[in-house]
């Protein structure tokens, strides 16, 4: 057996949720393990800070507060902006939240298809009436639900956007999922609506090269950290 021990508080709901908390250490350990919670644990903080996002990312997506944000990809040589980048923030009153706080808390909520609905539809909306191209994650879930090929077919038509010019990023590590043969069908369908199709931050995970040909990829964006000791060519 194992025991989670905390503290009285003042509050009886917050002595027994450090005390599960306790337990789920105690647990981590083994068995026949006793934990007593204390503040000032560091991993106590962190658990207590990924419940704490799991209920900020919910009203984020419950109160539509997920917005795009758009950084440009410019061409060194002629600072001509070639396309945009779609970045998802969390916006509440007093602060903006970073996708590296939310994304797996949605991921944890099934939340996520939601979340990339509502960049593709505030995106379209953007770019509706401009010329740039842009790019959008996507992620497993997405391709596994089965929904996006009628879903985007639907924003395409509303917002009479031009699927050429949008390019879905998915994170290379997609090529060790179980589902691999689903997901290429899903990306092939994809392609054939018009869209492109991207590996974002390659070379951070991990992936099977074979497999990595069998997706019909546009391009591929290499890591920074590959490329931020290059040094322009003489020539």
């Amino acid at each position: 057996f194992n025991i989670g021990i905390s503290t009285k508080k003042e509050n009886a709901a917050d002595t027994l949720i450090n005390s599960e908390y306790a337990l789920d250490t105690s647990k981590d350990l083994g068995s026949r393990h006793y934990e007593i919670f204390d503040e000032n644990n560091s991993s106590f903080k962190d658990e207590k800070k990924a419940i704490e996002y799991l209920k900020i990312t919910r009203e984020l997506v419950v109160q539509d507060m997920i917005e795009p944000y758009f950084q440009a990809i410019v061409n060194l040589k002629t600072n001509e902006i070639k396309r945009y980048e779609v970045l998802a923030r969390g916006v509440m009153k007093d602060r903006v939240v970073l996708p590296l706080h939310f994304i797996a808390a949605a991921e944890k909520l099934g939340l996520m298809t939601s979340i990339t609905k509502v960049m593709i539809n505030k995106s379209f909306d953007f770019f509706k009436n401009k010329e740039h191209e842009f790019s959008i994650n996507i992620t497993e879930r997405d391709l596994l639900d089965g929904y996006l090929c009628k879903f985007l077919k639907e924003k395409l038509d509303f917002y009479k956007i031009d699927a050429q010019r949008v390019t879905f990023e998915i994170i290379e590590c997609l090529t060790l999922a179980k589902n691999y043969t689903k997901i290429i069908k899903e990306l092939d369908a994809l392609r054939s609506m018009g869209f492109k199709v991207a590996i974002d931050d390659f070379g951070v995970h991990d992936s099977s090269f074979g497999k990595l040909l069998d997706i019909n990829m546009d391009f591929i964006k290499v890591d920074g950290a590959f490329t931020k000791e290059l040094k322009e060519s003489e020539k």
